[in-house]
């Protein structure tokens, strides 16, 4: 049976006075006072549900491109005319991925502090996923597992339910396990995640003991064959007056879903991974959303919950299709109609407030950038070894792996007198590329002191001990290395550019009042306006005010 279902319901035992309607932390740096959120007006109530929404892989640059063209009465641009909208918010540090994302979101922490370092882990059997901890069997998976055990510090999540003695309940959907697991945090009641091999929707023993019957009677009643049909564009007129003809340069053909619509799961190498390529995926998560709110009666007290929900399928299409892409604008439509729905049923239930923002931004495809360009990562491998032939001989390897964008060395290559050679040779060799802005060594970057290097603050924000890695690529600006997926297609993510870094955030509902910021401004004050929107206290780490969106009392 699930765990910690359990609610304490009295004010005393919740911490609903003093400090719990209001963000009680330390001192800001822009401010000599304790921060603290502001009380909501006498004629809002405070909302009783503060719900996330991640869009991942939503740059600023493509957030304000397609911005006008969304459904005026949709949620996204009912929440930015009616809310606080940020559109520059600037990720901190420069390992923009989807696992340091989603953890950066939920603790107001770069991954220098919150310890999601990368999407992935290598290890000298491989690379594993970075939320595998070999303990918490995946349900439907048994041969996988997952937890948030690699997170560092609490999340604001984590946080509110100490301080509401656990009545808080704090739940987390995506079509990532990461994206799930590293938004829920580590006291989380329930994360939920598509598994391509379980082809469902499940969890881990981390958060149960058996898959919820709720989840397995829903699934049988949404068997996902029923959403691999035919993928059709929704407004085919609009995207080719926005982004063009269907068929780009660039634009991938991945596992034989084509590079054209229509496009067709059955017909795809696997069809259920490319189920999460479509907005059928999104319009499942929010269904699924619906019926969790329902089962955990999130909302249901007087004790604000926490829901947060990752659209997964902008970034499985802006990979294969570009951020310019139908593919991505039919998602981003897909999302905005899944979203406008489930917020109008939750508003009918009870008061909400709602933050949409993104884990992190992309590159154009660099097709359609002049300043871009693509690299193989079997060609950055091999500048790498043939650098250090006449250090380490012939035949003796330099590179164990490489991880976008970590490189680990052989134990040859990092063991005995040769490091310093080694190191300073690949640097030398790779920073000759076009493709490689530079190269860091890991431990000589966390030994010393800043440099005046513009980069270096955004690496070093992005690294800790263990470092997972003992060097640190950062690509050229504009240009991507193809990682995983066919050559020549495709684009991706992960730099310290603006466009990896800066994403949108949009705030609207209960006790949040109407501003548009043009100001750039920090993505780690994102964590504690989660927790302003619940009342919360922030964890000790976070030492930043939350932006400026909760109305003030009369």
């Amino acid at each position: 049976m699930w765990r910690d279902v359990g609610r304490v319901v009295l004010a005393a035992a919740c911490g609903l006075t003093a400090c719990g309607f209001t963000a009680c932390a330390s001192p800001s740096p822009h401010t000599s006072k304790p921060v603290h959120a502001a009380a909501p007006s006498a004629a809002e109530e405070r909302a009783r549900l503060v719900v996330v929404i991640v869009i991942d892989q939503m740059p600023s640059w493509a957030f304000e491109k397609y911005l006008p063209h969304l459904p005026e009465d949709g949620a996204i641009r009912r929440g930015v005319a009616t809310g606080a909208y940020f559109p520059k918010v600037e990720y901190g540090y420069a390992t923009t991925l989807t696992g340091p994302g989603h953890a950066a979101i939920a603790t107001g922490a770069p991954p220098a502090i919150s310890g999601a370092l990368s999407n992935s882990v290598m290890t000298d059997q491989g690379r594993r996923p970075a939320v595998a901890d070999g303990k918490h069997i995946v349900f439907g998976n048994e041969t996988s597992t997952a937890s948030p055990v690699l997170l560092r510090v609490d999340t604001i999540g984590d946080a509110w339910r100490k301080q509401t003695n656990n009545a808080a309940k704090i739940v987390a959907l995506s079509m990532k396990d990461r994206a799930a697991i590293l938004s829920g945090g580590r006291r989380a009641n329930l994360a939920l995640w598509f598994d391509k091999k379980a082809r469902r929707f499940t969890t881990s023993s981390y958060y149960a003991d058996s898959s919820p019957a709720w989840l397995d009677a829903w699934q049988e009643a949404h068997p996902i064959k029923d959403y691999l049909g035919p993928w059709l564009p929704a407004q085919p007129e609009l995207y080719q007056r926005v982004n063009g003809p269907d068929d780009q340069p660039g634009e991938l053909d991945w596992m034989g879903f084509g590079k054209t619509f229509p496009h067709h799961p059955l017909k795809a190498k696997s069809p259920y991974k490319m189920f999460c390529v479509t907005p059928r995926s999104t319009e499942l998560l929010f269904d699924l959303a619906k019926t969790t709110v329902e089962q955990l009666e999130l909302g249901a007290d007087g004790v604000p919950d926490l829901l947060t929900v990752s659209v997964s399928s902008t970034d499985y299409a802006g990979h294969s299709y570009g951020p310019g892409s139908w593919e991505y604008f039919d998602n981003l439509i897909g999302a905005d109609r899944a979203l406008t729905s489930f917020l109008a049923w939750l508003e009918a239930r009870q008061p909400i407030a709602v933050l949409l923002t993104s884990d992190h931004g992309v590159a154009p495809l660099p097709e359609r950038n002049p300043k871009g360009g693509r690299v193989l990562a079997g060609d950055v491998r091999g500048v790498a070894e043939a650098a250090v032939t006449s250090i380490l001989g012939e035949g003796v390897s330099a590179i164990a792996s490489l991880g976008r964008p970590f490189v680990r060395l052989t134990n040859a290559a990092k063991k005995g007198p040769h490091r310093k050679a080694v190191v300073a040779a690949i640097k030398k060799a790779l920073e000759a590329t076009p493709a490689i802005h530079a190269v860091y060594d890991i431990e000589a970057l966390m030994a010393s002191k800043p440099s005046g290097d513009p980069i270096e603050p955004f690496v070093r924000a992005s690294v800790a001990r263990p470092a997972p890695g003992d060097l640190y690529v950062v690509m050229a600006e504009g240009w991507v290395i193809d990682e995983g997926r066919p050559r020549g297609g495709g684009t991706a993510h992960g730099s310290p550019w603006p466009y990896d870094r800066t994403v949108p955030v949009v705030v609207w509902g209960s006790g949040v009042r109407s501003v548009h910021e043009s100001r750039a401004v920090e993505q780690v004050r994102v964590g504690p306006t989660i927790a302003a929107l619940l009342g919360s206290e922030v964890p000790p780490h976070v030492k930043v005010a939350p932006l400026d969106v909760m109305q003030t009392a009369p």
